[in-house]
């Protein structure tokens, strides 16, 4: 049988790390846990803060994943506004001095906002990661009517699409030939169109030579091309980093490389989840990381349980990755692994619009799919491709 940990510390207080610790003790760990987390927050969802936090549809505060109260209830000592400075085998040494150490160290770090330095301290220039950036985006919507928009990643076409319905005219400008390039071509392509018909200008193809945000009259952008764009505030979407400078000798370029089960290769008692976590995906035959929200949720829940010595229930373990971006009246959802695929094209679902679901094929078997605006298919493609065997 095997034995309990008597004590677990969960580096990382976002979805993965708060999720860690809370099963832990759903699933009847009784030994010590601790959280540390970097920022003076509650643990928080992040997918809202592009969206319904950033149109007034919800309240920061409404984000929260846990309360004071169930903190207390679970016996989680949270260390909240906590920093770690290095993790090893057993030890967490913090940012103030203090040395934590415990039989079993969850990752669970996540990314920060990529900001390039010729940008990093202009005034009128805003990430939007964390909840702290949502608020200052947020009274920023409620003062100014135009928004640029550096990067048409998802969270840059979120951040677009939440400002146009709130009437503030909106630009994105994508270095690559179409916005939402993960999405590839001809999906990218559906989704633009949406946002040019809400309003948005979408400017492709166009890398930034100079930004100048510091002015108290706005910003102004100026594009490879020469052209010049002017408006209230800069929005940059230029992706993320990971927070790995505290255990950077575990840590590829591409993340922590952890087992199916999120077991850090090499070291008995490491595990790491979510964003910093390259787990081995035998689909693939390789280590993949994803900075998925599902995956968060679903690795930490298989982790819990591996660290009890429970197996973790096929929900989990056999679920294929799934990640959703809400666009312009539209759901973007996309299940499974397309890489593995030798063909694809849309699917013959909606008489009524054919671009509305997308495939993936290795051969005749059907390995990932994209649905746009038809989260009624969820279900029906998810139980196919939980039944794959390649």
């Amino acid at each position: 049988m095997h034995a309990q940990p008597e004590s677990v510390i969960v580096v990382g207080a976002g979805l993965s790390g708060w999720r860690t610790a809370k099963d832990l003790r759903k699933l009847g760990f009784t030994g010590s846990l601790i959280l540390v987390g970097d920022e003076n927050e509650l643990p928080y969802d992040r997918p809202p803060l592009s969206k319904a936090v950033l149109t007034g549809e919800r309240e920061p505060e409404a984000v929260r994943l846990a309360s004071e109260d169930e903190i207390t209830e679970l016996n989680i000592d949270f260390r909240r506004g906590v920093s770690a400075a290095s993790v090893s085998d057993g030890v967490v040494e913090t940012a103030d001095g203090e040395r934590l150490e415990a039989e079993v160290i969850v990752l669970a770090t996540g990314s920060r906002a990529n900001i390039p330095p010729f940008i990093a301290d202009m005034p009128d220039v805003r990430p939007i990661r964390n909840l702290d950036d949502a608020r200052r985006v947020k009274a920023d919507f409620s003062r100014i009517s135009s928004v640029l928009i550096l990067g048409g990643g998802f969270i840059g076409a979120e951040v677009a699409g939440s400002a146009r319905k709130l009437g503030i005219e909106a630009t994105v400008v994508e270095a690559a030939p179409t916005i939402l390039g993960p999405l590839g071509a001809d999906i990218a392509g559906v989704v633009e169109k949406i946002h040019r018909d809400a309003g948005v200008t979408v400017i492709t193809g166009a890398p930034v030579e100079i930004v100048d945000a510091t002015a108290d009259d706005g910003a102004t952008v100026v594009l490879a091309d020469g052209r010049t764009l002017s408006a209230d505030i800069v929005v940059v979407g230029f992706g993320a980093r990971l927070n790995t400078e505290a255990f950077a000798d575990l840590a590829t370029p591409n993340g922590v490389e952890c087992d199916e089960s999120g077991h850090v290769v090499g070291h008995e008692g490491l595990y790491a989840v979510g964003d910093v976590a390259a787990w081995w995906d035998p689909k693939l035959g390789r280590h993949v990381r994803r900075e998925h929200w599902q995956t968060a949720g679903d690795g930490a829940a298989i982790v819990a349980h591996t660290i009890l010595g429970l197996e973790p229930p096929e929900i989990y373990t056999g679920a294929p990755p799934y990640f959703w971006s809400d666009q312009p009246g539209l759901k973007v959802q996309l299940l499974g692994w397309p890489a593995l695929a030798d063909r694809e094209g849309w699917l013959d679902e909606d008489d009524r619009d054919p671009h509305t679901v997308y495939g993936w094929w290795k051969g005749d078997t059907l390995v990932g799919v994209a649905l746009l605006g038809q989260p009624r298919l969820m279900v029906r493609y998810r139980k196919e491709l939980m039944a794959l065997d390649l």
